[in-house]
């Protein structure tokens, strides 16, 4: 008895310590929503239009501040670049690319998720009320820093900014602060220091480092006809389902075997790989650049190398088990480039608008002649021997079988 009530007495003498300091360590940590924002409240979902500027280093007067009715609205001579959200993802929002996909989550991950994170603490807080100065310095003003606008549905500023230099200068090192100078646009001109994790931070203004290049993907195995032309044939492929079933009945799958629609004279089967090979490299195709729409290229020369039906040297299609197809058109090889002028058509009518540049290593598996290089030579039947009849011809082909007496 008198043991227990020493134990229980030390019990309580050793949990005096231990609250004091779980309670200290609580007092010291702060939850992440508890930090103060740059911008509380700030949801990435509610963001329907972003716009970045920045003005040109040669350009003499101010750059006019974006109207935030019409973010795509043309800036003086600032280089702007404006992405808007669409039902699919995100698009670029104007200029000659306008509508041209962004690659996923490059909005999210460049933008939206840095806005969130933005603090304005004492931790983050470098000068408040900057002089202009100052300011510029940090190349926090609209001359020097990229304005960063972003709006809602109703065309609305959910938060402006402006992101100024890199903190540590451009170099590397245990001293160096890794991390960008904020201010909040336009009133504003207290400047906070922002610490991106991981340290990198790359906001450019090039829609073409933010497209998404790969213009077509589908999967090869649901595809029920195949159809090549090139400007030494064409030929077109089934694979049907077996039994006859309909391809698109559920539990049918698709055979592994292609049918040429019609065999080429002096040909013979199918060359399954050959065939299986050029689809699976039909199947996914990444184009080295969009170079505009088609309705609205300014160069005429550019106007006439847009290929489309009954208008280029290559057309390839894959219609799918579920109806949908997917076509290319080549046209003619860029001047000087290891490119070819394309356009393409799929399920999303947006990517037909599009005049793009395409590796010419996509073309390339395309150019042979398909009559010989998707279908095995016919089989031929040996002639028969000169001056022989029908006894003779049976009689030579039995002896190798049976022998001769004089072998024997």
């Amino acid at each position: 008895m008198q043991t227990n009530a020493i134990l229980a007495g030390l019990a309580v003498v050793l949990a005096i310590p231990t609250v004091t300091t779980i309670c200290s360590e609580d007092q010291n940590f702060t939850e992440y929503d508890d930090v103060p924002r740059l911008f509380d409240g700030f949801t990435p979902d509610n963001v329907q239009a972003v716009s970045l500027q920045k003005r040109s280093s040669d350009e003499e007067e101010p750059a006019a501040v974006p109207d935030p009715a019409n973010p795509a609205a043309e800036q003086g001579n600032a280089e702007t670049l404006v992405l808007l959200r669409s039902g699919d993802g995100w698009v670029i929002g104007d200029g000659d690319l306008a509508g041209v996909p962004v690659r996923e989550n490059k909005v999210q991950d460049d933008v939206l998720k840095h806005v969130r994170e933005f603090r304005r603490d004492e931790r983050a807080l470098v000068k408040a009320g900057a002089a202009d100065d100052e300011l510029t310095e940090r190349g926090l003003t609209e001359e020097t820093g990229t304005l960063v606008r972003c709006f809602n549905a109703e065309q609305q500023p959910l938060a402006e900014f402006i992101v100024g230099a890199d903190a540590s200068g451009g170099e590397w090192g245990q001293d160096k602060v890794k991390g960008f100078f904020v201010r909040r646009a336009p009133q504003q001109k207290d400047i906070v220091l922002y610490e991106p994790n991981p340290p990198y931070w790359n906001l450019t203004l090039k829609p073409e480092d933010w497209i998404e290049t790969r213009i077509q993907q589908f999967d090869s195995d649901k595809v029920v006809s195949f159809a090549v032309r090139n400007p030494k044939g064409a030929v077109s492929f089934k694979r049907p389902a077996p039994d006859g079933a309909p391809p698109s009945e559920e539990g049918a799958p698709l055979t592994r075997d292609w049918a040429a629609e019609t065999t080429p004279e002096d040909r013979g089967a199918v060359r399954q790989q050959e065939v299986t090979g050029l689809l699976s490299r039909f199947a996914y195709v990444n184009v080295q650049r969009y170079v505009g729409h088609v309705q609205r290229l300014r160069d005429p020369q550019l106007a006439q190398s847009v290929p489309g039906p009954n208008r280029s040297q290559f057309e390839v299609t894959a219609t799918l088990d579920d109806g949908s197809s997917f076509t290319m058109w080549v046209g003619e090889k860029v001047a000087d480039k290891n490119e070819y002028y394309a356009r393409f058509s799929g399920p999303d009518e947006q990517t037909k608008n599009y005049l793009v540049a395409v590796g010419d290593w996509i073309v390339t598996g395309f150019e042979k002649n398909p009559d010989n290089s998707l279908f095995d030579p016919a089989a031929t039947t040996p002639p028969a021997p000169e001056g022989g009849d029908g006894e003779g011809e049976g009689a030579a082909a039995e002896a190798p079988a049976g022998g001769s007496g004089e072998n024997g």
